[in-house]
């Protein structure tokens, strides 16, 4: 055998070697992909608050929901995963953006999270979440719209904010279902409160919180960031929905409301102090709202801090 042809040989050894140290295929496309929890059992489930006290009213009346079954986010979106989406030149591709989203951004001058910098660790500075492994947070939800979107264009499959019974399901798990992701017991050595309690007051890195996850393998459902839904949350209407839905029997892979000025958000921190009102805060029922529009119609042009997201994969 030639020298070339050793050399040659030694080239595809060394190359196969290489790609089976690769972690995936993904991040040879500078594409970080999430992990994902299969959802595929116990589909039919009861959402909204089943238990009695501690209530709120746009918790009620408790309804059958059945969904298609879907993947979702074993953790909250991170810093480094989200980086990808910006180097890929997201913030500057129009086919990733909504109207709205698109508008919002240009009138901001954004080519990245509004608190990020332009350095290869863009999140650095910003002491809330600092690292690479922590979630995403402080962004708008078109943005975590237009990172679904830029996945999905990017890998061929069907990537979203899941809806809001898609997120209540993977926290409170078949019926009877928790009250808590982990039972039906508060125990704040679980979840990461960035709110009241918190000793620091920052996020920490997903995962961090093994004793907390969900029935079906789901971290930080409680705590850590709160994550946006895609269904739209209505002052006026949407208590209503909740009752149309009840009244429906079972409601097949519900959307929420039609239209609105802000949209759901699940699995948030504590903002109140008493103990009782921690019990309530952090439920798998419990429901806020993210700010999109102002009441007079106009774009809404400041992200929470505490805001992020993870995703869905659907069309199994």
């Amino acid at each position: 055998m030639s020298k070339n042809s050793i050399a040659i040989l030694l080239f595809i050894i060394l190359t196969v070697i290489s790609c089976k140290d690769n972690p995936t295929a993904s991040e040879q496309n500078n594409i970080m992909i999430p992990e994902f929890v299969l959802i595929n059992k116990d589909l039919t489930f009861t959402m909204g608050n089943s238990w009695g006290n501690p209530t709120e009213a746009d918790e009620i009346p408790a309804h059958t929901v059945k969904l298609s079954p879907y993947y979702i986010g074993k953790y909250e979106v991170t810093n480094e995963e989200y980086l990808c989406f910006v180097k890929d030149n997201g913030y500057k591709d129009s086919s990733y953006w909504s109207r709205d989203g698109w508008k919002l951004i240009k009138e901001l001058n954004m080519i990245r999270p509004i608190h990020w910098d332009s350095t290869d660790t863009p999140w650095i500075n910003y002491e809330y979440a600092s690292k690479a492994r922590m979630p995403i947070c402080n962004i708008f939800w078109w943005e975590a719209e237009a990172y679904c979107r830029w996945l999905s264009k990017k890998t061929g499959e069907n990537y979203s904010i899941p809806t809001e019974a898609q997120w209540e399901r993977a926290a409170r798990g078949p019926d009877p279902g928790r009250r808590f992701p982990w039972g039906n017991a508060n125990d704040m050595s679980k979840y990461n409160d960035v709110g009241y309690f918190s000793p620091t007051g920052y996020l920490k890195e997903v995962g961090s919180y093994p004793e907390g996850k969900s029935y079906d393998g789901c971290y930080d459902l409680s705590g850590n960031a709160i994550e946006y839904c895609k269904d739209w949350y209505d002052f006026w209407r949407d208590s209503s929905y909740y009752k149309w839905c009840s009244e429906q029997g079972i409601v097949v892979d519900p959307q929420g409301p039609v239209s609105g000025k802000v949209k759901v958000t699940r699995g948030v921190q504590n903002m109140l102090s008493a103990i009782y009102e921690v019990s309530r805060e952090i439920t798998t029922t419990r429901r806020f709202l993210a700010i999109l529009y102002n009441p007079d119609g106009q774009l809404y042009k400041s992200p929470d801090s505490t805001h992020g997201f993870r995703i869905v994969k659907t069309g199994l």
